[in-house]
């Protein structure tokens, strides 16, 4: 085989290679991020359960906000991205169905950032729902 032939042959392979490798990259990059959207969204759902699980035995709600966002450290979520509501079995909502058998529904949300710029941003919400297990709405959170 000729230098040329060679030098063809090589050039070949380059081009390939670049043409696969970028297609590999963006793959990689996009489980990347999937993994990390995937690991915000369980942070978030979990803050959400952590708070319920929180109000149903206390529904004192800046102490559910508080308990909530101690589990979404990592995160970096914020007391306005938390939100607390009392039920009843109707459906209606209000300070005063914070009562024993009634429910009490803690939603959390974060916009989830990529770091990769091909990938939009996501809306992440979760929501937990528990009944009351006692009233208690004391004032100082433990």
């Amino acid at each position: 085989m000729s230098i040329v032939a060679r030098m063809r042959q090589a050039g070949q392979s380059l081009v390939e290679f670049a043409a696969i490798a970028s297609l590999l990259f963006l793959i990689v990059f996009g489980i990347l991020e999937f993994s990390r959207a995937y690991f915000y969204y369980n942070t978030v759902l979990s803050a959400a359960e952590e708070g319920a699980r929180y109000g149903i035995v206390n529904q004192n709600t800046a102490c559910v906000t508080q308990v909530a966002l101690q589990r979404v450290v990592a995160v970096g979520m914020t007391s306005s991205d938390v939100t607390v509501t009392c039920l009843n079995d109707a459906g209606a909502t209000g300070s005063s169905y914070c009562s024993f058998g009634n429910r009490i529904q803690v939603g959390t949300s974060y916009t989830f950032s990529p770091i990769v710029s091909f990938i939009p941003s996501l809306p992440l919400a979760a929501t937990a729902t528990m009944r009351i297990g006692r009233t208690n709405n004391n004032s100082t959170c433990n």
